[in-house]
Parts: structure tokens; C-alpha cells; sequence
């Protein structure tokens, strides 16, 4: 089963090595539940995630900030995910 959500995305800084690096993570938007659906076939949990993105979250977006700027707190964005919604990463990454 694959899950589509919508998320809210933001960078998290990773640590000093290299002069400093940051790794994308999110959360599921608890705000936007209405539009979480599971699917059998990963092609159409794919189909549905970019739909979602290119109506839902591009509406949403507005406004705000893209992550890479200072004045980001975040932006809307889909996941598919194996199973029920969850954050991501599922473990810190750490710099090698």
C-alpha cells in the first residue's frame, strides 16, 4: 500500500563539515488530512501525488518563501510513502 500526503518541507542543518550542510525533511501536514489517499498501484499514488502538488500545494505555496532562502518557514509539498504518512528522514543522515 502507498500513502500520498501533503507535506510541510523545510531544510535542517546537518552539521559544520565541509563549511556547514543542510538535508531536506518534512512532516505530514495535520492541516491538510482531507487530501491523504492510499493506493494499491505505485504508478497511480504517482499520478495522484503530482496532481496534488500542481493544484493543492502550488495554491498553497504562494507567498511563501522557497526553502533555500533566509525567510523560508517551509514549504507545501507531496509525498508517497510505503504505508501510513510519516516524517522523513527516517534516520538523521550524517556527512561522510
Amino acid at each position: 500500500m502507498h500513502s500520498v500526503a501533503i507535506y510541510m518541507t523545510d531544510l535542517a542543518y546537518g552539521g559544520t563539515e565541509e563549511g556547514g550542510w543542510w538535508y531536506t525533511s518534512g512532516f505530514p501536514s495535520t492541516d491538510h488530512t482531507e487530501h491523504t489517499k492510499y493506493f494499491d498501484n505505485e504508478e497511480e499514488a504517482l499520478k495522484y501525488s503530482t496532481e496534488l502538488y500542481n493544484t493543492v500545494c502550488k495554491e498553497l505555496n504562494e507567498g511563501r518563501a522557497s526553502v533555500s532562502s533566509v525567510l523560508s518557514n517551509g514549504e507545501y509539498d507531496t509525498q508517497v510513502m510505503d504505508g501510513e504518512p510519516r516524517p522523513f528522514p527516517d534516520e538523521r543522515p550524517y556527512y561522510s
